[in-house]
């Protein structure tokens, strides 16, 4: 193709286009994910305070699946791991469920609370997760405004996923 010119090669739009077909293609392959997680059952709640408590005696990890923007500006609750669901433009993270598997050594048997900021994401995630092999799974309901209202203890680390 020597001596072509780009838009030969690539159409009208150049090499955007090829971008966008990407993009699109993670975008409905994640709603696809999203999607078979809205239709399993959902997982047991947990209150913050159960969740807190539980994850301090060692007895389950807390996963905080809000953005990095929310953690930076609320702080993430102690001891959670910090994988978002979502992406700060709010694109469905691809990569969620293999974030969780690889935190936990592969470990689908592993007791996890996931938590973001009003429990509605963090209900999709604990689905997306029991739908993805995961076996004891459970949502703290009221998130992380009902984990502030309670006064249980923030950090202000967080780490990108």
């Amino acid at each position: 193709m020597k001596g072509r010119s780009a838009r030969y090669r690539y159409g009208r739009g150049g090499r955007l286009w090829v971008v966008a077909a990407a993009v699109t293609a993670g975008i409905c392959l994640a709603a696809g994910a999203l999607w078979v997680a809205s239709v399993t059952a959902p997982a047991a709640a947990f209150s913050p305070v159960d969740a807190y408590e539980r994850s301090r005696q060692g007895q389950l990890v807390l996963v905080d699946v809000r953005t990095s923007a929310e953690w930076r500006e609320t702080g993430i609750p102690v001891g959670a791991l910090t994988i978002a669901l979502l992406t700060d433009g709010g694109i469905p993270n691809i990569g969620f469920v293999d974030g969780v598997k690889d935190a936990l050594g592969g470990r689908l048997d592993t007791p996890i609370a996931v938590i973001c900021a009003r429990g509605i994401r963090s209900s999709i995630a604990a689905r997306l997760l029991r739908a993805s092999g995961f076996s004891d799974v459970h949502d703290v309901s009221e998130g992380v405004i009902g984990w502030i209202a309670l006064n249980l203890p923030l950090e202000a680390r967080f780490t990108l996923p």
